[in-house]
């Protein structure tokens, strides 16, 4: 996946806003890449059925399947041609939603979408379970004349996404693209530098789960070590036990090899059956612990117990029969038939050896739970606080409806404005309803200033792409979001009023480090007040 501007690998899950001209520049000087393309990921509502319904789906441009590496199942990919001005509009189907419009007939490639009060044609459907960048988007759609016409290379929105030629590490890749966006900036010495990095798929989707994950498998892997120490204890001393009855055995004829054979099957099939069981616990829990999983698990709708799973569990659990009864199994078969019938002469219970063995074995028992048990702790301690770290606002009790007007509500700020003003007062009026608040974005979901915002700060004016949103009055309120300083929106915040913003702390500390931010001006506005919305404002 390739990102700008300036990305760090710290700020994986952002979204970095990459201009349309920008993006053609890293494709076109490029020497590494195979394919490349682009997408922006827009609201989309397909209209001219019986009701209107919002998609989850993307504008793309030719390159993005190719570096995939995914093709359609039913007709094409979009061609380098879809991306030039004029091109006529195409659309991608996803499995289900060709399904759900066509009935998967196949000849729906060639016929008419309405996306977005646009007529779109039908050109591909992709295969079942095929999802991007979100398992859940099932929708493609080339960009219209007006974003590949970019007003200025200055304000993006595009995240590009590339596959590397043959034998082409990442390192080396990097270090090639880095020369690329020196020549670029040396072109267009007017433009904000765009830095390019380079991250494979898999890092940017694992990347905020990966530490919890690895910390909840030190875990698991240390309870297994408890368990493994205590049953490798316990057959310990269930040979000391059978001594005698070993050692009168091996009198009558039986050979080592064939007792430490029994021992050995002995401790695989308590393993195997162990195993068995916990495999059971996992088919019956695995849902509950993805869908607890703190903010989500990537590809989680993937995650279940198959037959690679019994597979591992089944070797998982004769690789521990055999840890740890080989241990005691050789204990067993290795003692001394005349010392242990001398044993067994003067009463098994009283063999100076077997109270002596038995001892060492409780305090090392102990002594080794312990430790492994503290273990353990600390890990499950670890996933715990790395799991639960402060968002900001407060989601008890808090329900969120994606709304997108039909096309006819948006040919006026006064219809959707007067559209918006009888939903709120409808879903007010609804028992159990204590607040209703809107926002053009979700925490935790990047939304951009366009065109980029100017600062005043006491160095200067300092022109920034930011994060941004628009929140009716009752936002803060709603989401339980504190006010550390001045004020939130009121009713008195409107159309013809003095425009207001409140901004995060995060921001403060970025442009007003040591002073006050009440009363500076911007671009979009006076700054009124500071909220302590993380990573949102």
């Amino acid at each position: 996946d390739v990102t700008g501007p300036n990305p760090t690998p710290s700020s994986l899950s952002g979204l970095w806003a990459v201009p349309y001209d920008v993006f053609e520049d890293w494709r076109d000087m490029s020497p590494v890449f195979e394919n490349a393309g682009a997408y922006f990921w827009p609201s989309m509502t397909l209209t001219g059925g019986d009701r209107p319904e919002r998609v989850n789906g993307s504008m793309v441009t030719s390159g993005v399947f190719e570096a995939l590496g995914v093709n359609p199942m039913i007709g094409c990919p979009f061609l380098p041609s879809d991306d030039e001005v004029g091109a006529p509009s195409s659309v991608i189907l996803g499995h289900a939603l060709w399904q759900r419009q066509f009935g998967s007939a196949p000849d729906a490639v060639g016929q008419k979408l309405v996306v977005n009060g646009a007529s779109y044609t039908v050109v591909g459907v992709m295969p079942e379970g095929f999802g991007f960048p979100t398992d859940q988007h099932e929708l493609w759609a080339t960009f219209n004349d007006g974003r590949k016409q970019s007003p200025t290379r200055n304000a993006g929105y595009l995240k590009v996404v590339a596959r590397l030629k043959p034998g082409i590490s990442v390192a080396q890749a990097q270090r090639e693209m880095d020369a690329v966006a020196r020549r670029i900036g040396e072109e267009h010495p007017e433009e904000v530098e765009h830095g390019i990095g380079l991250f494979s798929q898999k890092e940017l989707v694992v990347a905020n789960t990966r530490p919890a994950l690895l910390l909840l498998l030190g875990s698991v892997g240390l309870v297994l070590l408890i368990a493994c120490a205590n049953i490798a204890n316990l057959l310990l001393v269930r040979a000391t036990e059978r001594r005698r009855e070993l050692g009168v055995r091996q009198a009558l004829g039986a050979g080592r090899g064939r007792l430490l054979v029994q021992h050995l099957s002995e401790s695989v099939v308590l393993s195997l059956a162990g195993g068995a069981a916990g495999y059971l616990v996992a088919v019956g829990s695995i849902g509950p612990f993805v869908a607890a999983f703190p903010g989500g698990l990537p590809r989680g709708n993937e995650v279940g117990v198959d037959y690679r799973v019994l597979a591992v569990a089944a070797g998982l659990s004769i690789a521990t029969g055999l840890v740890t009864g080989v241990l005691p199994a050789i204990r067993a078969v290795t003692t001394s038939v005349v010392q242990v019938l001398q044993d067994g002469g003067r009463g098994f219970a009283g063999g100076r050896q077997h109270n002596r063995t038995q001892a060492a074995l409780v305090v090392s028992e102990i002594a080794l739970a312990f430790v492994l048990l503290a273990g353990a702790g600390l890990f499950v301690r670890s996933f715990t606080r790395l799991t639960s770290i402060e968002r900001g606002f407060v989601t008890d009790s808090l329900l969120v409806m994606p709304v997108v007007l039909p096309i006819p509500y948006r040919e006026s700020n006064e219809t959707a404005t007067a559209f918006y003003q009888e939903l709120n007062e409808r879903l007010r009026s609804t028992p159990g309803v204590e607040l209703v608040a809107a926002t053009s974005q979700m925490p935790f979901v990047s939304g951009f200033s366009w065109p980029p915002t100017s600062i005043e700060t006491s160095e200067g004016v300092v022109e920034d792409i930011m994060h941004s949103s628009s929140v009716t009055p009752e936002y803060f309120e709603a989401m339980g979001i504190p006010t550390v300083a001045g004020r939130t929106f009121n009713s008195g915040d409107r159309d013809g009023s003095l425009p207001v913003a409140v901004v995060n702390e995060a921001m403060v500390k970025m442009y007003w480090p040591d002073e006050h931010p009440i009363g500076r001006q911007g671009s979009g506005g006076r700054y009124e007040e500071m909220s302590r919305a993380t990573r949102y404002g």
